[in-house]
């Protein structure tokens, strides 16, 4: 498990080869020095800070909280967090014989990096040199290179290479997107925000310091005259805006800007704003690579993609870059007419406007433009394509059976719970995901090949879909890794196919869909290159972008519904001024409360064992009142022979000569013996996708918010071979037992034997990636020490056998992983 990291050449290190125990991988915690005064300045006191921060909060007008704002704005004008620097610009643009004029909101890029850069709390978690990192195989005895952060992957390192020897690329990731303020949707925003690819995922996907920032409120151009002009309109407002806002680091992205080096105060470093990438639906990745869009002779702002093959898999296509688009945009602007113009520009489906990524050094926009998961696989291909189709063709003919197992599917942490899913729509990208996560564990036996061969085959598409998503969201990527997602991307479009084929060849009765009209197929299949050159998707993902709407929302809702831009944004600037003192003043808190006579905390001694927690115990109990309780329970019943087999093979060593007759009568001694059940443990478990401590929690409640709930875990056993291997049990009762003065920690588990070897599967659960599990017998319990249990387990009903489970893969990246071998 050792790690390697490879340097860029222009840092001159050798490369590092170190213990996975001594790798960080981002999660240190470097000592910061207390600052200098108080921590809760610029306000005198830290009673006016937190009243400002409670008024604040409450999100109240400044009508009903006057004398706070008053109070707010006296101080801030004397402090260091001033909004002087904020910007309202008009932004003229002349269309034939019109004029037209907006407003643009900003603050210089400039500003907002060079906060960061002379943050003394955000230097430590800076990264400034690409890397390579690499995780040693024991079993293939071979180096498997791993991605993750932005400058783990490969497009930090050839940006750095095209850099001075003693540059540094400050990667700056960017997003933009129109959100409704008002319930009408009367009222609009348009905000920019700006994150640190510098800093780890954590804090850069964060809303608080260090983390997204509103830099600029773009203008909205209401719709008023034909497509096409307004569309171009549109894109020229866009672009001259943008640069108002982007002109203060042009400088610096070409020649750098010369600073305190950030690893060595005695020499000097050259900063290179950059760029990077940008964190977009589609919408907006036309608008930022000025590309007419899915009705262009080439609607990929990526690729030179012919329309209408958005569902093909294994065609080439060409990347645009900047010398190709600009080239031809320069050489339309020679051209006298309009005609010459288009029969340049129109085959390339780009717009006769200058793109302002153009005038920044080292900045490719169509190489910039990111996979997003949230509006490309949840309320894309899925929420409206797949799920569409599916809602229709599956479900509405077994809406009752369907609506029953959804209302009835076992709860779990993350997982949202049902209570309609067939002739409804969402627009939330998390109901959809969770419903992809559920939908082929509910349908899989009520379409079959023999009742619809369609809707068996859509089946099959979407769980080849799922598995792509779930390779997608990957915080951690190896080469492995990558290498299986493109390979069922392949498989998904070739199932799609055979469905569009299907479809075409025996009509149903039901509209067919053109799918290669379909966008967003296509832009999948730039995911992984995105994952290469960029690192995971939650660096370049929407959804944390998407948070900081409500933000503008709640700020909208305290203004007086007049010129409202520039009151949110002056709340948004407050709030985010506070969110820095309340972090400093916590951190200092936390400083003043250290004492070096502490004594470290005990561990509950008779709770916590090695990695696993036992918690919400219940009233001691003896053995023979826990049988009594549960007289209808066969489980319960198996109870004393269990145990004994536990003591037998667990307790005593082999060569004790006490045979199972002499323990089960130390079981019967134990009959009056307290015993304490409890109806909750916490696991803890090293992750096999970043290799990080996750935990599982999980419940044994006869009544949890009154229904049963005995969730499943994955515990060690030996298998057949003598082997180490693991198994499902289910719970029916934890508990501790004092065995000769040593409380141990039991489980009894209903148990589910794991199918090995590739025989062992239907032809359904193969084609549908059900992993299914089936318990040995109608008495298959035992009894277990808490410390063989490796994690928890999602395990759902077969509907087909009642002696079978289905471990469901699809909720989180471990599982995923596991059953599959990783």
């Amino acid at each position: 498990d050792d790690i390697r990291t490879e340097y860029h050449p222009h840092t001159r290190k050798p490369p590092c080869v170190e213990p996975f125990s001594t790798f960080t991988h981002g999660n240190a915690e470097p000592t910061i020095p207390r600052p200098v005064g108080e921590p809760f300045a610029p306000f005198a006191t830290r009673e006016d800070f937190e009243f400002a921060e409670l008024a604040l909060d409450a999100a109240l007008n400044e009508t009903q909280i006057d004398a706070a704002v008053k109070l707010i704005r006296r101080i801030m004008e004397t402090g260091a967090f001033s909004f002087k620097n904020g910007r309202d610009e008009p932004v003229v643009i002349k269309q034939g014989e019109k004029t037209f004029e907006y407003s643009m909101y900003y603050r210089p890029l400039w500003d907002w990096v060079n906060d960061l850069l002379h943050d003394p709390q955000l230097a430590p978690h800076f990264t400034w040199d690409a890397q390579r990192l690499f995780k040693y195989n024991g079993k293939n005895k071979e180096w498997v290179r791993f991605i993750d952060e932005p400058w783990t992957a490969d497009h930090w390192w050839k940006v750095q290479t095209n850099l001075a020897v003693d540059g540094k690329p400050f990667f700056i990731i960017l997003y933009a997107d129109k959100t409704k303020l008002s319930s009408f949707g009367t009222q609009k925003a348009y905000p920019i925000i700006a994150r640190c690819g510098n800093l780890p995922a954590h804090i850069r996907n964060s809303n608080g310091p260090g983390g997204g920032a509103i830099v600029g409120w773009l203008p909205i151009v209401n719709k008023g005259r034909s497509n096409a002009a307004h569309a171009e309109l549109k894109n020229v407002v866009w672009h001259h805006a943008s640069w108002k806002l982007l002109s203060t680091i042009e400088p610096h992205s070409k020649n750098g800007h010369y600073m305190q080096a950030p690893d060595d105060p005695d020499s000097l470093a050259r900063i290179y704003t950059i760029v990077a990438f940008r964190s977009e639906d589609y919408d907006e990745a036309l608008q930022a690579c000025c590309c007419r869009g899915i009705k262009g002779a080439q609607p990929c702002p990526r690729c030179d993609m012919k329309r209408g093959t958005a569902h093909i898999y294994d065609l080439s296509w060409t990347l645009r870059t900047t010398a190709a688009m600009q080239g031809a945009y320069n050489t339309a602007a020679t051209k006298e007419t309009h005609k010459e113009v288009e029969e340049i520009l129109q085959p390339l489906g780009i717009r006769n406007v200058e793109n302002v990524f153009w005038k920044l050094g080292n900045c490719d926009p169509y190489h910039g433009s990111s996979f997003d998961r949230l509006h490309g696989c949840e309320l894309g291909i899925w929420g409206t394509h797949l799920w569409a189709v599916s809602n229709y063709l599956i479900l509405l003919d077994h809406n009752f059976i369907v609506l029953f197992r959804a209302v009835n599917f076992p709860r779990w942490p993350g997982l949202y719970h049902f209570d309609q899913v067939t002739g409804i729509t969402f627009n939330d990208g998390y109901k959809f995901e969770c419903l992809l996560t559920i939908i082929i564990y509910i349908a899989h036996n009520i379409v079959t090949p023999a009742v619809s061969p369609h809707g068996y085959l859509l089946l099959q598409c979407i769980r080849a879909f799922a598995n792509v998503d779930m390779y997608l969201s990957l915080t951690v990527h190896t080469m492995d890794t990558i290498a299986a997602g493109r390979q069922e991307l392949e498989r998904f479009f070739r199932l799609l196919n055979d469905y569009i084929r299907l479809c075409n060849e025996q009509p149903d009765g039901r509209e067919v869909k053109e799918w290669g009209s379909i966008i967003k197929l296509h832009l999948l299949l730039h995911a992984f290159d995105d994952v290469m050159d960029k690192g995971s998707t939650r660096n370049y993902d929407t959804k944390p972008n998407e948070k900081m709407h409500g933000v503008l929302k709640s700020s909208y809702f305290t203004t007086n519904y007049r010129n409202v831009e520039e009151q949110i944004l002056q709340r948004v600037h407050i709030l985010n001024v506070m969110d820095t003192i309340r972090i400093t003043v916590n951190y200092c808190d936390e400083l003043d409360q250290i004492d070096a006579n502490a004594k470290p905390p005990e561990l509950e001694s008779n709770t916590q064992f090695e990695h696993v927690y036992f918690g919400a115990p219940q009233q001691p109990t003896t053995l023979a009142q826990v049988l009594q309780q549960g007289v209808d329970n066969p489980a319960i019943q198996a109870l004393p022979v269990k145990l004994a087999t536990y003591i037998k093979s667990n307790i005593f060593t082999v060569s004790d000569s006490l045979n199972f007759q002499i323990i089960l009568r130390c079981v019967i001694i134990l009959w009056h013996d307290l015993i304490r059940e409890y109806r909750y443990m916490k696991v803890n478990f090293e992750s096999r996708v970043d290799w990080k401590l996750s935990t599982s929690m999980l419940r044994c409640n006869p009544s949890f918010f009154g229904n049963p709930r005995y969730d499943h875990i994955m515990f060690k056993i030996i298998g057949p071979d003598g082997q180490p291997s693991f198994a499902i049990g289910e719970f029916v009762l934890i508990f501790t037992i004092n065995f000769w003065e040593k409380i141990e920690p039991l489980v009894l588990v209903r148990s589910f034997d794991i199918p090995r070897g590739q025989h062992t599967h239907s032809t359904t659960d193969k084609n549908l990636g059900l992993f299914r599990v089936s318990m040995r017998s109608s008495s298959s319990f035992e009894v277990i020490h808490a410390s063989s249990i490796v994690r928890g387990a999602l395990a759902v009903p077969t509907f087909d056998r009642a002696n079978d489970r289905f471990i469901v893969d699809l909720k989180d990246e471990d599982m995923f992983l596991r059953l599959r071998g990783f």
